[in-house]
C-alpha cells in the first residue's frame, strides 16, 4: 500500500462547516417563502385600498350629480311656483275688476223692486189680480164654487218673508 499523500486543512474543509451551510441554505428558502407571503399580503392590500379609493371617488362623484340635480329640481319647482302664484295674483285682481265693474252695472241698471203687502183682509193684492184675470178667461167658472183653503203641512220660508199667511191659500 502506498502512504496516501498529506491533506491540506484547505482542501477539505471541517464537516460541521458543510452542514451549517446546507442548514443556512434551507432556513433561506424557508424565509423566501415567508417573505413572498408578506409581499402578497401587501400587494393585496394596497389593490384593495386603490379598489376602495376608487369606488370613493365614484360615490362622491355621484352623490355631486345627484345634489345638483336635485338643487336644479328645486330650483325649477320654484321658479313653477312663483309663476303659478303671479297668475293666481293676476286672475284675483281681474275677478276683483269684472266683479266690481258687474256691481256698478247693477247699480246703475237696478230698478226699484217693492213687495206687495197683505191688505187688511189678509190677502195680496197681486194674487186678487192674478185670480180675477184667471176667472175671466175660464169665463166666470170658478166664482159658483165655494172657497176652500189648501191643507198645506207648512209655509215654506220665502211665504213667511213676502207676508203670506196661511189663510190665503185657496182653491180659487
Amino acid at each position: 500500500m502506498s502512504p496516501l499523500p498529506p491533506q491540506d486543512s484547505k482542501e477539505m474543509p471541517p464537516k460541521t462547516k458543510e452542514k451549517r451551510k446546507k442548514t443556512g441554505a434551507q432556513k433561506k428558502k424557508e424565509n423566501a417563502g415567508a417573505d413572498v407571503e408578506v409581499k402578497y399580503a401587501h400587494r393585496l392590500a394596497v389593490m384593495e385600498k386603490e379598489l376602495l379609493q376608487d369606488h370613493l371617488e365614484t360615490c362622491q362623484r355621484e352623490a355631486e350629480a345627484a345634489q345638483q340635480e336635485a338643487e336644479r329640481a328645486l330650483g325649477e319647482r320654484d321658479q313653477t311656483l312663483a309663476q303659478l302664484r303671479a297668475h293666481v295674483a293676476d286672475m284675483e285682481a281681474k275677478y276683483e275688476e269684472i266683479l266690481h265693474t258687474r256691481r256698478k252695472e247693477k247699480h246703475l241698471h237696478r230698478e226699484p223692486c217693492s213687495v206687495p203687502r197683505a191688505d187688511s183682509q189678509g190677502t195680496q193684492p197681486h194674487l186678487l189680480s192674478k185670480s180675477k184675470n184667471l176667472k175671466k178667461t175660464l169665463g166666470g167658472k170658478l166664482a159658483d164654487q165655494p172657497r176652500e183653503t189648501l191643507a198645506l203641512p207648512s209655509l215654506p220660508s220665502w211665504s213667511l218673508k213676502l207676508g203670506v199667511h196661511r189663510a190665503t191659500w185657496t182653491n180659487s
